[in-house]
């Protein structure tokens, strides 16, 4: 099951702070999110392990941005 997006959308141009958000998956244990400045993600620039589902983080530049979110 795949982790559905909620915000931002994508081609989405937020201003800082951007919160993530994405729906809940019954039976998680815990949320990874995952922020990179590539498509492919190679470059992951922020990763973090959540309990909820949301999240706020400051961006210093107006770079384009990639994220992901996986649950276990």
């Amino acid at each position: 099951m795949l982790v559905q997006l909620l915000s931002p959308a994508n081609e989405d141009n937020p201003t800082s702070p951007v919160t993530f958000s994405w729906e809940a998956i019954s039976g998680a244990v815990e949320y990874q999110l995952q922020v990179a400045s590539d498509f492919e993600f190679i470059n992951i620039v922020y990763s973090v392990k959540l309990a909820g589902t949301s999240i706020s983080l400051e961006f210093l530049d107006d770079s384009t941005y990639y994220w992901r979110v996986r649950y276990r």
